[in-house]
């Protein structure tokens, strides 16, 4: 079986293969929109292989470890960690490793009054929920990237989740 053969196969048996394919038929139908979708497609794809195949320091390794067993940590909290990493005795260090993680697609960045914390990705999101007002199924993707600092594919997941 050739690949449309196969996708056809998918999207019979896809819950949303009807949607998926009302939208694929909307971009086809103009050469400058399939080529729009041609790229994105791609970029998605770029951007879930960098997020498969992180790497991260021992500092970074510890942070991590330290934010999904919170849920929700401010610097305060992370000062904690000062007693294994010298680093996070200062708040640039700490900074550094934070949006490092950020930056990696595993942890959001949230304002939590006043300052900034970092969050498990699912935290991250339903605080963004929040603050545009929005459910799952009604909010724009995109706004939750932008809010929380977490790529696109890691709000999609989260959001499927919750649903």
């Amino acid at each position: 079986m050739g690949a449309i053969e196969d996708l056809i196969e998918i999207l019979r048996k896809s819950e949303n293969g009807e949607k998926i394919a009302l939208l694929l038929l909307d971009y086809m139908c103009d050469s400058n929109r399939t080529n729009l979708l041609i790229v994105t497609l791609a970029s998605l794809k770029d951007e879930i292989t960098k997020y498969e195949n992180v790497t991260l320091t021992p500092a970074e390794r510890e942070a991590y470890r330290f934010v999904m067993k919170n849920g929700v940590v401010t610097f305060r909290d992370l000062s904690a960690l000062s007693k294994k990493f010298a680093s996070f005795k200062y708040r640039s260090h700490t900074s550094a490793i934070m949006n490092s993680l950020v930056d990696k697609g595993l942890i959001g960045r949230i304002k939590y009054g006043k300052e900034i914390a970092y969050a498990t990705p699912k935290e991250a999101v339903m605080w963004a929920l929040k603050e545009l007002g929005k459910l799952p199924t009604e909010c724009n993707p995109k706004e939750v990237s932008d809010l929380t600092g977490l790529p696109l594919i890691r709000v999609l997941e989260v959001l499927d989740e919750l649903v």
